[in-house]
């Protein structure tokens, strides 16, 4: 956990570090055979320190919410040790190991957004004294005006190459579902008491973020970035998803529908996702077929059960949020094809959606299309 934990928040600082020094913002003129050129640096730069700052900010509110879990534990732990005190059992002892090992899991969280803030914080002092060089030099802004007819071969192809841009960043919707570990639809015995209702199973992406990194001119680079991937499950059995007091593992308690029938039992969860895809376009008329693929590594945001059910004509609805044993952090494989903006995804995941143990070993799959393009 602590290796796949540091590996997301290096990956993440790779993407920010690339936004910040790799990336050039340029507008291009053509009258005849000149080209005018503008570099607007100052600004780009501005822009890359307000990203790293929302970055600080939003790591700083999940080491509160980490914090706040914890504090939740130790009270739980502090409770449990006094009833073991007054009567032993070996029950009391499992659920005191159970919760500390959550507790050590919850400090390891919070080291690696520690420490992502500590990375983040640099790169913004790298920015800022950039910033008060160009100041200082009075040239914010550079203009340069060539001559097409005479400029070089390398100048033709770095014009070519800034144009390269990736297909991350947009809006993406699609199907949810599971993978048994031979990579074929889980049945509903290997769901379990993850029974779902694929076609009210639903993926939705919100990739904000997009960085390209061109090798071969405009046809052919590497796109990162960062976006929020969230599934909604419907389940299709009348449960509430609850971990077992002893030994922690997800169970699916059976609700009777005199009880509550529940019109609508859903298991949401979401992911902060960042990407590494190898991209190729084929120019074709206006736009150009494109392919890209490659793997992606998620850090869990949030869970939650939504239900909702009538009691005697009233409507009711409940949400618990929860960890629900899933995988803090997730790896998996990812592909997009497509024309111009629009297009179609499959990600599907090489880490189990529970912990080792804790649940049904199944595999999220998500396929769907690219509806928005940023």
């Amino acid at each position: 956990m602590k290796t796949s934990i540091k590996f997301a928040m290096t990956l993440s600082l790779i993407v920010l570090t690339t936004a910040v020094f790799a990336q050039k913002d340029t507008t291009e003129i053509i009258i005849g055979k000149k080209r005018i050129v503008v570099i607007e640096k100052k600004d780009t730069k501005e822009r890359n320190h307000d990203n790293l700052g929302t970055g600080v900010n939003t790591f700083r509110v999940e080491i509160d919410r980490v914090i706040e879990e914890s504090e939740k534990i130790r009270a739980e732990i502090d409770s449990l040790q006094n009833l073991q005190s007054s009567e032993s059992d070996e029950t009391t002892d499992a659920q005191i190991a159970a919760k500390e090992r959550e507790l050590q899991e919850k400090e390891k969280q919070i080291s690696a957004f520690e420490k992502g803030i500590e990375d983040l914080e640099i790169a913004m002092e790298k920015l800022e004294e950039e910033l008060e060089k160009l100041e200082d030099m009075g040239d914010e802004d550079g203009i340069k005006i060539e001559d097409e007819s005479n400029s070089s071969e390398d100048d033709e192809q770095n014009s070519c190459v800034e144009k390269f841009k990736g297909h991350w960043a947009g809006f993406e919707f699609g199907l949810a579902n599971f993978l048994n570990p031979t990579q074929m639809l889980a049945t509903d015995s290997e769901l379990g008491f993850m029974q779902i209702v694929p076609e009210r199973s639903f993926a939705y992406s919100l990739n904000l973020f997009e960085f390209n990194i061109p090798i071969h001119q405009r046809y052919f680079g590497l796109t990162t970035g960062a976006g929020i991937n969230w599934s909604s499950y419907a389940l299709a059995q009348n449960i509430d998803l609850e971990e077992n007091q002893s030994t922690g593992i997800m169970e699916g308690i059976l609700v009777a529908d005199d009880v509550r029938h529940y019109e609508k039992n859903r298991f949401n969860n979401a992911y902060i996702t960042i990407p590494l895809l190898a991209e190729l376009q084929i120019p074709a008329g206006k736009h150009s077929i494109w392919i890209n693929g490659g793997v992606t590594g998620s850090l869990r945001g949030w869970s939650k059960q939504k239900q909702e059910y009538y009691i005697d004509g009233q409507k009711y609805k409940d949400k618990f949020s929860n960890d629900y044993q899933l995988s803090a952090f997730r790896y998996g494989l990812s592909f997009r094809a497509g024309y111009g903006p629009i297009g179609i995804f499959a990600d599907y995941s090489l880490a189990p959606l529970f912990k080792e143990g804790m649940g049904p070993e199944l595999y999220p799959i998500n396929v769907g299309i690219r509806l928005i393009n940023f």
